[in-house]
């Protein structure tokens, strides 16, 4: 079976430039590990949940929310992205694209054309 025929069509991506409070707020919405960060039709980074569990605070700061999202809203996702992107066509099998996850040890991949 192709990548192509399993992939999901619409996902959440988010810009080099947004904040990271943006950037969390999407992936909670859409219920979704990681975000892709393009410019316009270009893939050029991925930002996960392990990504952001280096900047996030500890459940026991003393920060009150609205400090915690202004900070948030001051760090730009280019920071803390991923920037070396592993990708996948979809003409690719899903065994190719299993493989290539488990020894890039990424858990998604983008499906792009050619």
């Amino acid at each position: 079976m192709f990548v192509g025929l399993r992939m999901s069509r619409t996902i959440p991506v988010c810009a080099p430039d947004d904040g990271l409070d943006k950037a969390i707020q999407v992936m909670r919405e859409k219920k979704v590990r990681q975000l892709f960060v393009t410019e316009g039709d270009q893939v050029v980074g991925v930002l996960s949940r392990i990504d952001l569990q280096h900047v996030l605070p500890s459940t026991a700061t003393t920060l009150a929310v609205n400090e915690m999202n202004y900070q948030l809203s001051r760090l730009k996702v280019r920071d803390y992205m991923t920037h070396q992107v592993v990708s996948v066509s979809q003409d690719a099998t899903i065994e190719e694209a299993a493989r290539l996850m488990h020894d890039s040890d990424v858990s998604g991949l983008p499906v792009l054309k050619n």
